[in-house]
């Protein structure tokens, strides 16, 4: 038999002892589906910190070549790096949205109010250090992107995020490093 508890995946159902899969009481579900013998099942997949990292660098990727995408669309920008122009310095609020930026030596950094979502970056820096992808990490957690209970353990002990980014073992993006070098920043 099963017993009774909260999943993380959907929060509600029965999780059997035996074989680490969740029955859902209701339809409601979040989780991957497969349907078997029984009915409907969610499997519970966690992330380890190394995981964990990995796609948060991944997504790292994603958003600044967003955000690149982005200042050049809204702000009719040849360039990215354009925005280093002494016109566009300091912290403004991009026009009929809810996003600023913010020009900063020779990077930028893009958030909504309150810290939430967005990027900081260094347009000479094709990869994140340590210290912008723990920012990068704050941002999405406070716009709620990243799943708490997964990244909030490597925000508050600096120690296990060092040696989680460490262990990763990750290349360099080559498709972001290619891109970037064609826009001549």
């Amino acid at each position: 038999m099963g017993m009774v508890g909260r999943s993380r995946v959907c929060g509600r159902g029965r999780l059997c002892k035996q074989t680490s899969w969740f029955k859902p009481l209701t339809n409601h579900c979040t989780g991957l589906n497969t349907t078997g013998a029984a009915g409907r099942w969610c499997f519970i997949s966690l992330m380890n910190d190394i995981e964990a990292i990995k796609e948060l660098i991944k997504r790292w990727y994603e958003v600044r070549q967003w955000a690149e995408k982005f200042l050049c669309d809204s702000l009719k920008l040849k360039n990215p790096c354009d925005i280093l122009q002494s016109k566009y310095r300091g912290r403004h609020q991009v026009l009929d949205t809810e996003w600023w930026y913010r020009t900063h030596g020779i990077g930028v950094d893009i958030t909504k109010s309150g810290n939430k979502g967005g990027i900081d970056f260094d347009f000479d820096k094709l990869e994140p250090d340590e210290w912008r992808l723990r920012e990068f990490m704050v941002k999405q957690l406070n716009d709620g992107t990243l799943i708490k209970r997964t990244y909030r353990p490597l925000l508050q002990d600096k120690k296990r995020f060092c040696l989680s980014v460490n262990n990763s073992n990750l290349k360099p993006n080559k498709r972001f490093q290619q891109t970037a070098k064609s826009r001549g920043c």
